[in-house]
């Protein structure tokens, strides 16, 4: 009889936590909507690319380059369609990872979680010892 009970709440919990670790998969606004990151299950890890800049396109027409990239090989790509969040992994919760920005050339430690209904994405980075905060919006 209890195993009867026990056995159904336990593939529920495998489930739940199942769809938890994929509930960061699809587009978020950024802070100020200024970009659209699309994240997307890649293997055993979540990234996150740039789908969409306010400044993707420069003023003479020519697309935003990452220009600050310390490898001088990459200098060239275009910002758009670049992963900028990386290796994120899904433990208790949150996922974390990388995140680069390129408008600094950096690559800084970062912690993602979700609102419970999932329409907001709460995202912790750490430059050194201090953290800043930011919340994202889903597209929907």
């Amino acid at each position: 009889m209890r195993l009867s009970i026990l056995l159904p709440l336990i593939f529920l919990s495998i489930s739940a936590f199942g769809q938890n670790s994929d509930a960061i998969v699809g587009s978020f606004w950024t802070e100020g909507k200024k970009a659209i990151i699309e994240f997307y299950k890649s293997e055993n890890t979540y990234t996150g690319k740039v789908v969409w800049r306010d400044d993707e396109i420069n003023p003479d027409g020519s697309p935003l380059l990452d220009r600050y990239n310390p490898d001088p090989a990459k200098r060239g790509n275009k910002v758009k369609g670049m992963d900028v969040v990386n290796d994120l992994k899904y433990q208790e919760g949150k996922w974390t990872g990388k995140i680069y920005d390129p408008n600094r050339g950096k690559e800084y430690e970062v912690s993602f979680s979700l609102s419970e209904n999932g329409s907001q994405l709460y995202m912790k980075v750490w430059v050194g010892f201090l953290s800043a905060s930011r919340t994202w919006e889903r597209t929907r």
